[in-house]
């Protein structure tokens, strides 16, 4: 049986209060449990402190859509849709690579599987009131 493989994404913002603590924490979070599911097949995780308010200053996270591109991914866990991005056409953009690739994405805070949601209208409005 193939297992789906997962990889995460975390972000922390530089100006948040102790933004290491809380990646460090995000990124031994996800790590603990995609390796512990025994359907899982860990990945990797793509973290980092930055902005959420533009893609292309995020390395890690188009490090983490190359893999994607490359078929190394089929699954993304993520904390929340802010973390993902923090504007809507960023966030709608983001999504709609994966997607392309086959690749679902999970957002954990708002409990959504994209491949789930029927449209990108209810995705744009999460984004928006993020």
């Amino acid at each position: 049986m193939k297992k789906t493989r997962v990889a995460a994404y975390c972000r922390a913002s530089r100006g948040g209060a102790e933004p290491e603590h809380s990646l460090k924490a995000q990124a031994d979070f996800y790590k603990d449990m995609i390796c512990s599911t025994p359907s899982f097949q860990f990945a990797g995780i793509h973290a980092e402190i930055a902005s959420g308010l533009n893609t292309k200053h995020r390395s890690e996270f188009r490090k983490l859509l190359q893999d994607c591109k490359k078929s190394k991914v089929d699954l993304i866990f993520t904390k929340s849709v802010s973390i993902f991005a923090r504007n809507t056409i960023d966030f709608l953009n983001a999504i709609r690579q994966p997607r392309s690739w086959g690749v679902d994405v999970y957002f954990e805070n708002e409990r959504i599987l994209l491949s789930k949601e029927r449209t990108e209208t209810a995705m744009s409005i999460y984004a928006a009131f993020m």
